[in-house]
């Protein structure tokens, strides 16, 4: 529930005017005062209002923010109590209220961490430790109070927050901070409705049934004898207040009424990019099932499309919260059993195809590193049979493809492709023809290297260079000219055919028909475009 507030600062019509700020019509000083000063005159009007008269709701309300305003928290929240006890639903004086009460909270988690980390950085029984231990004791009873707090008012600066009417897509003002708040609530109403927590005019087992977990509950009480001295007899399945239930209620269908729009992803946008908060929609549809409000299922249908994308970071967490967890085995085992398996087996085979990739980068880049470092010291024997074994990988591998990490230039991309590796395979051949049997095989295994290598950006690296302004593409070949256009791959061969090498009437007939494919794809060596030859040109 923890998060940083933005505050806003509402400029109602009884605050500002066009040229200058007033108070309830009166101007008081121009814009460019500076900021501190209009609100202490801004706060000295309201004060000589308040000696004539009792002060409107709206007056208590800019006085509070006037307050809020020079650092005087403390009395700006005395001053907007006021006014919500005047005006129950005075959307402004709520908002100041919820500002000051996060504020409040998030300062004394800070107190806790820093007084915690002070205790463990004293010496063991010190004066240093005991006092760090009583002001942390102390932080965490602010961080209760503030807690206690945080419920009051974030339900209710919700349910009355000013409307936009001229924007009918964002509907609320300073739609953000309606964001975060709406956020918080749907956090306190998930925890709210759980088993563990209910209040003492509720009923467990109501609670249990409410939350979809009914045989659990006997299970349980078959197996604890004394469950009935601790169940708490009531009529209620939850200890929401009427308030609380009005707002989950309106939460639930302002999601409802946008599933399946585009403005569906701008509701949880916020969240979805929220590092505490990645389970807003599991908790969102909790909440529905658990209110037994109608469109459940539709809801439901929605949340397990969403449920495809979700990568194992996500699941782990939901694993290793228990609540999470339960919410998800409920609402994943709509028909049953049968439902639920199934849908236990796909998130198994999503988190298989996630980390197969990863594994697939993985394994792809220790190779590549692997035949580079042989490539260098002339291993070249070595560097064959690794990329081999990278082409046997990647056939076994289906559907994955990865990309070469740590190239040395910027601008530079490599696909590690299937015939980029039989590219690498041929390279290495090349330097250890006349002697290595194998490499000699490996020169006449692509049958049609003319449509086999057709794409160069299937096996070369790609770069990319602003020169000039203009911005110039091109691919290069891994060590050195590449062996079809510089003729390497050809010459290998030829003089091999022609020592006798290929002295099997098979191999023979291969090696003139590859000779031949070879041959065409020969370029002349000044024709054989570089960087090299264009700053040369340049000159």
């Amino acid at each position: 529930m923890q998060g940083r507030f933005i505050p806003v600062f509402p400029a109602s019509k009884t605050l500002f005017c066009t040229q200058c700020v007033c108070t309830m019509g009166s101007p008081i000083t121009c814009r460019s005062a500076p900021y501190a000063l209009r609100a202490v005159q801004l706060l000295e009007k309201v004060e000589e209002q308040g000696r004539i008269s009792l002060l409107s709701p709206d007056q208590l309300n800019e006085k509070a923010w006037a307050l809020y305003r020079l650092g005087l928290s403390d009395q700006a929240v005395a001053e907007a109590r006021k006014a919500v006890k005047a005006d129950p639903e005075h959307s402004e004086a709520w908002m100041l209220l919820a500002i000051c009460c996060i504020n409040e909270k998030r300062a004394a988690d800070q107190e806790v961490a820093r007084y915690e980390f002070q205790r463990e950085e004293a010496d063991p029984m010190s004066g240093h430790e005991r006092w760090a231990e009583d002001m942390r004791d102390m932080a965490e009873d602010r961080r209760a109070k503030a807690l206690t707090d945080h419920r009051a008012v974030v339900f209710p600066a919700l349910l009355y927050w000013p409307q936009d009417p001229e924007n009918p897509y964002r509907r609320y003002r300073y739609r953000e901070n309606y964001e975060q708040i709406r956020n918080w609530c749907i956090d306190w109403l998930y925890a709210l409705l759980l088993p563990s927590n209910f209040s003492m005019d509720v009923d467990r087992q109501h609670v249990y049934a409410a939350n979809g977990l009914a045989p659990e509950f006997i299970w349980q009480d078959k197996l604890s004898p004394y469950s009935a001295r601790w169940r708490v007899r009531g009529h209620r399945a939850h200890g929401l207040s009427e308030l609380e239930e009005q707002v989950a209620e309106r939460i639930c269908r302002e999601w409802e009424e946008l599933v399946g729009r585009y403005q569906d992803f701008a509701f949880f946008q916020r969240s979805l990019l929220a590092p505490n908060n990645p389970f807003l929609k599991l908790k969102l549809l909790h909440i529905h099932y658990v209110l037994g409000l109608s469109g459940y299922e539709m809801l439901r249908q929605r949340f397990l499309q969403d449920l495809r994308y979700l990568r194992w970071g996500d699941l782990s967490v939901i694993l290793h919260q228990p609540s999470l967890f339960q919410a998800l085995t409920t609402h994943c085992a709509g028909t049953g059993l049968k439902e639920l398996i199934g849908r236990f087996d796909n998130l198994v085979e999503q988190v298989a195809q996630e980390q197969r990739k990863d594994f697939v980068l993985l394994k792809s880049n220790l190779l590549c590193r692997a035949y580079h470092h042989g490539f260098v010291r002339d291993e070249f024997a070595s560097c064959m049979l690794v990329a081999q074994e990278a082409q046997a990988f990647l056939e076994a591998s289906a559907g994955f493809e990865s990309h070469q990490l740590g190239l040395g230039e910027d601008g530079q991309s490599n696909t590690l492709s299937l015939k980029h590796w039989k590219y690498m395979e041929l390279r290495a051949a090349i330097e250890i023809a006349p002697e290595s049997v194998e490499a000699q095989q490996a020169l006449l295994s692509v049958a049609h290297p003319a449509g086999y290598f057709a794409d160069e950006a299937d096996y070369l690296i790609h770069n990319s260079a602003d020169i000039e302004g203009v911005i110039d593409e091109w691919y290069e070949a891994p060590y050195g000219e590449s062996i079809l256009a510089s003729g390497q791959w050809l010459q290998a061969v030829e003089a091999l055919y022609k020592a006798g090498i290929y002295s099997d009437q098979e191999m023979a007939l291969r090696a003139r028909e590859l000779l031949a494919e070879l041959a065409p794809l020969v370029v002349e060596k000044h024709a054989v475009w570089n960087l090299d030859d264009y700053w040369a040109t340049g000159d």
